[in-house]
């Protein structure tokens, strides 16, 4: 009696599993979780170089509008070099929208990608800040 008991329980626990998992296998199969390039915008006076990138996030939580992380690179327009960066996560995929950079004395700041929170970031060469 124990036996039947054990292997319905093990095949209830494989199937809720499934369904917890069947998420990320489908947005892992279609490339979610590849950073993929939103918009880039370099500084009036051609030092620096903004580029907002993002990515679905791991796990998936639903395939049809899964949370997704976006990440603010500051680089170097010269030399490609990364001297800042900051991400944040929006609950949704739908809640992201094209991101505005604002350049003010050497830094940028970027607004605009949350619908939700309305979170930025500020990244300049020698700090980052999330608000």
């Amino acid at each position: 009696m124990k036996r039947p008991l054990v292997i319905i329980g093990c095949c209830v626990l494989a199937a809720i599993s499934l369904v917890l998992l069947i998420p990320t296998l489908v947005v892992g199969f279609e490339g979610g979780f590849r950073w993929r390039g939103v918009c880039s915008e370099v500084s009036p006076d051609g030092q620096f170089q903004v580029i907002v990138i993002k990515r679905m996030a791991f796990p998936a939580n639903e395939w049809v509008d899964p949370s997704v992380v976006v990440r603010v690179d500051f680089r170097e327009a010269a030399t490609h070099r990364v001297v800042a960066s900051g991400q944040a996560l929006l609950v949704e995929d739908s809640d992201f929208d094209a991101p505005a950079v604002q350049w003010v004395s050497g830094q940028a700041r970027v607004t605009g990608f949350d619908r939700r929170k309305h979170q930025s970031l500020t990244l300049g060469p020698r700090h980052h800040n999330a608000h």
